[in-house]
C-alpha cells in the first residue's frame, strides 16, 4: 500500500475565481474544480440566474461558492473583482480567465470599436486579474492563472 502524498493546499481551503463561470465552458470548469475540492468565486456579466443556479450546485457538492457580477470591459470593476472574492471566500489561489465576448464579426464588418471592446474583456481583464492575484499572493506562496483563448 502506498502512502498518499500531500500538497501545501491540503490543509488550506482552495479558492478559485472563474470568469464567465455561469454558462458553457466556464460552468464545466467551475463544477470540475468544485468536485476536486475548490471553493468557487463564480463571475458573470449578465447571466445572474445561471450564476445563482451554479452556486447552488457547487454548495450541494459540499463546497462554498458565491456569485460576483462584473463587466470585464470596466477597469475599475475588474480591479475590485478579486478583492471582493477574497473578502467573501478567503485567499484566492487560482484565477481561470475563461470569459470572453461572443459577438460574431467578419472582415466586412470589422471596426476598431468592436476590436477595442473585445480587447478590454478578452485581454486587458485577464492581465488585470493576474496582476491582482500576484499582488494578493503572500511572498513565498504560490498561485496559478489559467488563460483560455478564443478567436480574439
Amino acid at each position: 500500500m502506498t502512502e498518499a502524498t500531500t500538497t501545501p493546499f491540503d490543509s488550506t481551503p482552495r479558492v478559485a475565481l472563474v470568469t464567465g463561470a455561469a454558462r458553457r465552458i466556464g460552468r464545466a470548469i467551475a463544477l470540475g474544480l468544485a468536485r476536486d475540492g475548490w471553493d468557487i468565486a463564480v463571475h458573470y456579466r449578465h447571466s445572474h440566474e445561471e450564476a445563482l443556479s451554479l452556486v447552488a450546485e457547487i454548495v450541494a457538492l459540499g463546497r462554498r461558492a458565491q456569485a460576483f457580477p462584473c463587466d470585464l470591459a470596466q477597469e475599475d470593476a475588474v480591479r475590485q473583482l478579486l478583492p471582493q472574492a477574497q473578502a467573501a471566500l478567503g485567499p484566492v489561489t487560482c484565477v481561470v480567465n475563461n470569459a470572453s465576448l461572443f459577438e460574431y464579426d467578419n472582415a466586412g464588418d470589422f471596426s476598431v470599436m468592436a476590436l477595442d471592446a473585445h480587447m478590454h474583456a478578452n485581454l486587458a481583464a485577464p492581465i488585470l486579474l493576474a496582476q491582482a492575484l500576484y499582488q494578493a499572493t503572500p511572498a513565498g506562496e504560490q498561485a496559478v492563472v489559467i488563460n483560455l483563448l478564443d478567436q480574439k
